[in-house]
């Protein structure tokens, strides 16, 4: 239930905004980094409210009265034959002497009539009462419509909590699997609705709309002005005051207006609330995803507002990360911005005309790279999308151009989805533009190429691997004769620090050692949790392109929500779809979508 406007979904505005007024009282990374950020407690939501219990214990009356309302008796007039005709207004006297197509004929000078205006009686319902009547079967029906739609979406939530459970029994990283079970435990300890008691709501909803819509075809419906502006507040008639049927329709009016009322005003207040709260909802959700990857706050440094710096500490060394005017959050290693994560109020899968979502994209087009556009689209929104928009909206892999991923709180999965993004740039891209370091050196190296290193120009070299102390010193002697340290040496260790990045498992972030392979790429193997990680070189498009696999991995590339539940953070270039080889041998190239398997592997170009 989008907007045509691109605003999101109610239950989305008025979650994220809950839960961006708990962050906002916690106030600090620490925090952040703990809190549940799924749908808050259901059961408020889930539980049938007054109203609805007053439409399903009056639904007898309201469709009593609309079979057999009042009527008042009201005078019509129709052209019939002269002889079926019972009484001849005078206005159709003055009629039939106008209108000479319907006389018979004039006989001595007397007109014989063929067709009169006759006037009968008539039972006539579209009167005050009655047209509250049908105007409140159509209100509530779209009452319950949206608390249907609302029932379903957790539902859905729920199921995909369920899922999530299911999924720990199969084969995956068993790193993946700790960090899915904690996902789901905070989840379901702050979700005290169920499944089956959503289900049974939804059921008794869907009844009572269904007997909603069986009273179109009654009297009061076919009849009664349906469009007849009505006030909010009933006037108090005679039927309303002394018939009990109508008695109770006005009291259910009642309920309904005062419910209407009180969601109005909520829905307004959390729609202008909103950009505010989702851009502090994706921010915290930055925080978890960049956990998932190993970096944690260095301190509980209070975050207020824009301008807040917090460090990250993590295996693979510290990150800064920080919050810009716009809510737009930038990582940053040392000096170089990493990544920048922006987040857009807008359902970007929102059924919007073509045009609007054109220029949308558009937009995204023009962002300045590397950068990461989280929006609330909804899973059944994008599941209408054509396959193309949805790949843009939600894509399976990243590769050149801006990631686009949908957070929002209704999906359990938006922590990995935002881990994935953020894994892309900052371990993914920097493996393949900062491998191998090179080091200007300030003379012409002792060696030509070691196992270490290779050169790259008269006083340059290019690092493969990290040395050891004697390598080192093979390259420069003055190491061994215990000379000053010269400018060579802090370029070295600058250079070296950056295996720190390439020695980390991505997975269970333990240092292993880097092997060197040709045309620039490495590979290393976990020695604890099996995980590969490295580069490789694309055939077709000669470019380096980033690989993680950890073992026991079953990745399914239907589309992006598949890959989330099968994958969640822990991938970066999708592997051949061929069935016929090891998993994880073979890559599809992220930058020009050939595999070398092509074209009978089974991989789809894009």
């Amino acid at each position: 239930m989008t907007d045509r406007d691109g605003r999101p979904d109610p239950l989305i505005v008025h979650s994220v905004v809950d839960i961006a007024r708990i962050l906002r009282a916690e106030g600090n990374p620490v925090s952040w980094s703990a809190a549940n950020l799924f749908v808050p407690d259901t059961s408020e939501r889930t539980a049938l409210g007054e109203l609805d219990l007053a439409v399903i214990s009056e639904l007898d009356v309201l469709g009593d009265t609309c079979l057999r309302p009042h009527n008042r008796l009201d005078r019509a007039e129709e052209l019939v034959r002269s002889d079926v005709a019972r009484r001849v207004p005078p206005s159709g006297l003055a009629r039939l002497a106008s209108h000479t197509e319907d006389w018979a004929a004039v006989e001595h000078g007397r007109i014989r009539p063929l067709r009169v205006l006759s006037q009968r009686y008539v039972e006539d319902v579209d009167f005050y009462e009655n047209r509250v009547a049908a105007q409140l079967v159509d209100r509530l029906g779209e009452h319950l419509t949206r608390r249907i739609h609302e029932l379903s979406t957790l539902a859905e939530g729920l199921l995909d909590l369920s899922e999530y459970e299911q999924a720990l029994r199969t084969r995956q990283s068993w790193r993946r699997l700790d960090r899915v079970a904690r996902l789901v435990a905070r989840a379901i300890s702050d979700t005290s609705a169920s499944a089956g008691a959503i289900n049974e709501n939804l059921d008794r909803l869907l009844s009572a709309r269904a007997r909603l819509r069986a009273l179109l075809s009654t009297p009061v419906l076919r009849s009664a002005n349906r469009r007849a502006r009505l006030p909010t507040r009933l006037m108090r008639t005679n039927l309303f005051t002394s018939d009990r049927r109508y008695r109770r329709i006005g009291a259910l009016w009642e309920r309904w207006a005062v419910q209407n009322t009180r969601e109005s005003a909520r829905r307004q207040a959390a729609n202008s609330e909103f950009p505010r709260a989702y851009r502090d909802y994706v921010t915290a959700m930055s925080l978890r995803a960049l956990a998932v990857l190993g970096y944690v706050p260095q301190d509980a440094t209070p975050i207020s507002g824009h301008s807040t710096t917090v460090r990250l500490s993590g295996p693979a060394g510290e990150l800064t990360w920080s919050i810009a005017v716009g809510g737009v959050v930038t990582l940053a290693a040392g000096n170089e911005v990493l990544v920048r994560v922006i987040p857009t109020e807008l359902d970007l899968s929102a059924a919007v005309p073509e045009p609007v979502r054109a220029e949308w994209l558009d937009q995204i087009n023009r962002t300045p790279e590397p950068a990461i556009i989280a929006y609330p689209g909804l899973r059944a929104d994008r599941a209408a999308l054509s396959p193309s928009l949805r790949q843009r909206l939600h894509p399976v892999g990243f590769g050149s151009g801006v990631c686009v991923v949908p957070i929002n709180p209704l999906e359990i999965e938006g922590e990995e989805r935002m881990a994935r993004a953020l894994r892309w740039t900052v371990q993914g891209l920097r493996f393949t533009k900062e491998y191998p370091p090179e080091v200007q050196l300030q003379a012409p190296p002792h060696l030509a190429n070691g196992a270490w290193f290779r050169l790259a120009g008269r006083q340059r070299i290019a690092i493969l691997r990290n040395p050891s102390a004697e390598e080192r010193a093979a390259l420069d002697p003055s190491t061994e004769t215990r000379q000053p340290r010269t400018r060579d040496d802090d370029s070295l260790d600058t250079a070296l620090a950056l295996f720190k990045l390439f020695e980390t498992c991505p997975c269970c972030h333990t240092r292993n050692d880097v092997q060197a392979r040709d045309r620039d790429t490495f590979q290393c193997t976990c020695q604890v949790c099996g995980t590969v990680w490295g580069t490789r070189v694309c055939g077709p498009c000669s470019k380096r392109y980033p690989i993680l696999w950890p073992r026991n991995t079953v990745i399914d590339q239907t589309n992006g929500d598949r890959l989330d539940m099968t994958a969640g953070a822990d991938v970066l270039s999708l592997p051949c779809a061929d069935q016929h080889i090891a998993p994880g041998s073979r890559y599809r190239c992220p930058w020009c979508h050939r595999c070398g398997g092509q074209p009978n592997c089974g991989c789809h170009t894009a």
